[in-house]
């Protein structure tokens, strides 16, 4: 989320980031520094839990305290009831507001201070209170209503790919709903309403991106089984078939470590360039979401170079493609393999983006 901030009140309401594929090319450990974007915070957590120390950096002060309410949740509420009270899992406003009275005392004085006027985020659940979520969710609801209750329960539940495939083409494949795609996710109507227009403004991919959007919900419904896979059970269904099996972070096991083990997390406000110049950290691994596609090549080209420098050689570095291929520099001591990152995009509960992983003097 640099390169501008998106309001109502925050941008996105979830990290759009797979933690567990992030994880296999950052490797979090004990020990290990991470940097990365804050955005929704799943990503940032997962690697917490993992034993990483991490400092998860947003331009926007609101997506810091969205991420400080779901940290405080899972330090205070067992895991079902903190799925619950975000918004992963269906649970009534007034219980949700309940909740509130014990998650806020969880909270730095500053997040406390803005969480505490919004009840009516919170009874919703401040998962579906972003930008991106308001915008999709009614869409959201047709898909539901044309797919059938239980179909979309079955797809959710299913360990079987073959079966989800069929199951999407004889309810979802049609060719009106390929043009609700492409009348939804036009940019005319997608930048500015769903995501800010900076996003949209590098664009060059020919293909129009209600298509893009139609092919990538495909693969999100299809190419990892439903089961295992939260996010799909909660876009899909508006909550967790089972509220324990949710984000990492938020699992038992999760809760246990972020209460407990090594890792750690600073949230700080700024642009990536600028709190790397002001800090002047090290980190062993790193990933910048898809800030090529807010920044343009330039500006991205330029916060590779300053990243390099902040980078313990051999480090694996990140990033996703959304709306625009970015090459590094080609003086940058980078080695990119973007083989490598189509096999993981195969393993992505999220694969919304192109995965782009490197490795600094590789």
């Amino acid at each position: 989320t640099e390169g501008a901030v998106m309001a109502a009140p925050y941008g996105f309401g979830f990290c759009q980031e797979d933690d567990r594929v992030d994880a296999e090319v950052l490797r979090p450990a004990p020990g290990r520094r991470l940097l990365c974007v804050a955005s929704g915070g799943e990503g940032a957590l997962g690697m917490v839990v993992r034993g990483a120390r991490v400092q998860a950096v947003d331009i926007d002060p609101a997506q810091l305290h969205l991420c400080e309410l779901k940290r405080a949740a899972a330090l205070t509420l067992p895991s079902a009831d903190a799925a619950g009270f975000l918004g992963y899992a269906v649970r009534d406003g007034r219980r949700r507001l309940e909740d509130y009275a014990r998650v806020r005392a969880e909270l730095p004085d500053e997040a406390r201070t803005w969480w505490d006027p919004l009840s009516a985020e919170l009874a919703q659940g401040a998962l579906w209170c972003g930008r991106y979520e308001r915008f999709i969710r009614p869409f959201l609801r047709v898909l539901r209503r044309l797919w059938g209750r239980r179909n979309v329960d079955a797809l959710c539940a299913s360990a079987d790919r073959g079966e989800q495939e069929r199951c999407f083409d004889r309810y979802v494949g049609r060719p009106w709903v390929r043009a609700t795609f492409r009348a939804a996710f036009h940019p005319a109507v997608y930048g500015g309403r769903g995501l800010a227009k900076e996003a949209l403004s590098g664009r060059t991919d020919p293909t129009p991106l209600g298509e893009q959007f139609y092919g990538w919900f495909r693969s999100f419904c299809t190419a990892t089984p439903g089961t295992e896979n939260w996010f799909l059970q909660v876009v899909m269904r508006g909550g967790l078939l089972d509220p324990e099996r949710g984000p990492d972070f938020l699992r038992p096991d999760g809760i246990r470590a972020l209460r407990d083990g090594p890792g750690a997390v600073t949230w700080s406000l700024g642009d990536l360039r600028t709190v790397l110049a002001a800090e002047g950290g090290r980190y062993d691994a790193a990933t910048v979401s898809n800030l090529g596609d807010w920044l343009g090549p330039e500006r991205f080209g330029e916060l590779l170079r300053e990243l390099c420098t902040h980078l313990e050689p051999d480090a694996p570095l990140l990033w996703r493609e959304m709306q625009a291929v970015q090459e590094p520099p080609g003086d940058l001591p980078l080695s990119v393999d973007r083989a490598r990152g189509e096999v993981l995009r195969r393993t992505d509960r999220h694969p919304f983006y192109r995965l782009v992983p490197a490795v600094v003097g590789g």
